[in-house]
């Protein structure tokens, strides 16, 4: 497992540790970084940031959207809710293997 990636953000080149990175939004062709820093954007497409993390820490809930596992509090009635409150829908195909991921 990657435990930091340095990638070329409009704030600057920064490194970041993986376990900070709440979850990941893309939006048009921007990819913002939510993490208990602060947020982070990117221009890169998300296939290309999803092959860059550990899929053992993170999961694809949505085509727009990557959670962190170790900041997800609950998984129910196809939303995913992180400990800082954040809310995310989850689609009804992604939801059975997004409730699989977060069991094992």
């Amino acid at each position: 497992m990657k435990d930091r990636i340095c990638l070329p953000f409009v704030e600057g080149t920064r490194g970041i540790n993986t376990g900070d990175i709440i979850y990941i939004e893309s939006y048009r062709h921007r990819i913002v970084f939510h993490t208990l820093d602060g947020d982070l954007t990117i221009y890169k497409p998300l296939q290309e940031i999803c092959a860059l993390l550990d899929d053992k820490a993170f999961v694809r809930i949505h085509k727009s959207y990557i959670a962190g596992l170790k900041h997800v509090r609950s998984l129910k009635n196809y939303t995913i809710t992180f400990e800082d409150g954040t809310v995310l829908p989850v689609p009804r195909g992604r939801f059975p293997y997004a409730r699989k991921v977060l069991a094992s």
